[in-house]
């Protein structure tokens, strides 16, 4: 499910639809008795309800417009790709795109998923200009509705496609995750109940809600969200899932950068400087190291790859090989980690020092030989093939042994 705040995420609509009998109860509530709404944007050959002048907007197309949009921020009431929207603003985009120009003006409206009323105007808005169907014909490139509270009215919308979870945001700021609890379910036909629910609800009563994302935070701290729920938004990749598609298709990746000297490290690497202390390799998201988020999103967007090529660079001092020696390097001189930095029995007061422009190193340093160990296990931990390689190349970045003459 793709979604400015995708807490409907589902790998596939038929489980989704087996274990909740009303989507607009989904998220948490299947006993809650509501109204179905499950939409379709109107395809080649439909009545429009939007218009005749209107283009059709045939599900691929609808996906693949989608997907333009991810990494967009959360922005209330907002609907521009690339700046801010949120979920609705999301679908009007997508109508926008695919469509033509938004049929009316959208009221304002609250932020407030547990908004009740005696109508559902969300619901109504959305059939005035989509085609409904029954939760037995939904497919990807629907639209469905969300009631996220009991006696709430329908305040979320998403479009069924598939899952993969990046950053998140709370409030529309990035969260910061150190110090939080949390898991990810990405909606599996085996994943198992959440041990923290079950241990609140008993384990007889906890639902492993196969077929449906979901994520758990674990006594989270509200004290900096006003001692209220934040409004989370998270960063979905989600592959495509036709058969010929290079996502489906790839058996084998060759992983890089090679240089780095914690790029492989699976555990934070805390690097301290002038009394404090950041972990070097924590990037692409705010709790996770790199190298398990970028394996993460290889198996979410390359779900066919069973062999990964670890590239480790070491650098050579000359272009002519029969000179030419090949040795580990750092970044700099002097750096205090924990854990160091050590390469085949080199630590970093041993350890050459790579070209430096305006002071600034050219190149990652050597992956740490713990580093390149811990990839190895991770992978291998995935049911992935490791495999290790040397290209030769004449040019400084053409090879994955480098040359660099100091």
């Amino acid at each position: 499910m793709l979604s400015s705040s995708a807490l409907g995420a589902t790998n596939g609509w038929k489980p989704f639809r087996d274990r909740f009998a009303n989507a607009l109860n989904v998220r948490g509530f299947p006993k809650i008795p509501g109204q179905d709404a499950v939409l379709r944007y109107a395809a080649s050959g439909d009545a429009n309800p939007g218009g005749d002048a209107v283009n059709s907007a045939d599900p691929d197309a609808v996906i693949a417009t989608v997907r333009r949009w991810l990494g967009t921020p959360y922005h209330d009431q907002a609907s521009l790709r690339g700046v801010g929207c949120d979920c609705l603003g999301l679908a009007r985009g997508v109508w926008r795109d695919l469509v033509g120009v938004e049929p009316q003006a959208i009221p304002p409206y609250s932020r407030d998923w547990g908004e009740t009323g005696v109508r559902e105007v969300l619901a109504e808005g959305a059939r005035a200009m989509m085609i409904g169907i029954s939760i037995a014909d939904t497919c990807p490139g629907a639209l469905v509705l969300f009631r996220m509270a009991p006696r709430a009215i329908a305040k979320h919308v998403g479009i069924l496609a598939g899952t993969g979870i990046g950053r998140i945001w709370a409030d529309g700021k990035p969260m910061d995750m150190t110090g939080v609890t949390w898991r990810w379910y990405p909606g599996s036909e085996t994943q198992g109940a959440d041990p923290f629910i079950a241990a609140k609800m008993g384990a007889i009563s906890t639902l492993a809600y196969r077929g449906l994302a979901y994520v758990v935070f674990e006594n989270l701290a509200l004290t900096a969200f006003g001692n209220r729920i934040p409004q989370l938004s998270f960063k979905i990749f989600a592959p495509l899932t036709d058969a010929d598609t290079p996502e489906n298709m790839v058996r084998a990746v060759t992983m890089i950068p090679a240089s780095g000297e914690f790029a492989y490290a699976t555990s934070a690497v805390k690097k301290t400087d002038a009394g404090s202390s950041s972990a070097v390799n924590v990037n692409a998201a705010s709790d996770t190291p790199d190298i398990e988020v970028s394996l993460d999103r290889l198996e979410a967007m390359a779900p066919a790859v069973a062999s990964v090529s670890l590239v480790v660079a070491w650098f050579g001092n000359d272009l002519r090989a029969g000179n030419c020696t090949v040795r580990p390097k750092v970044e700099v001189a002097a750096k205090t980690t924990v854990p160091g930095w050590s390469v085949n029995g080199v630590a970093r007061a041993a350890a050459l020092v790579i070209s430096q422009i305006d002071g600034k190193p050219v190149y990652g340093g050597t992956p740490a030989d713990f580093s390149v160990a811990q990839a190895n296990q991770a992978i291998k931990a995935r049911g992935l093939r490791v495999g290790y390689g040397c290209r030769h190349g004449s040019r400084p970045g053409t090879g994955h042994r480098h040359t660099d003459r100091r």
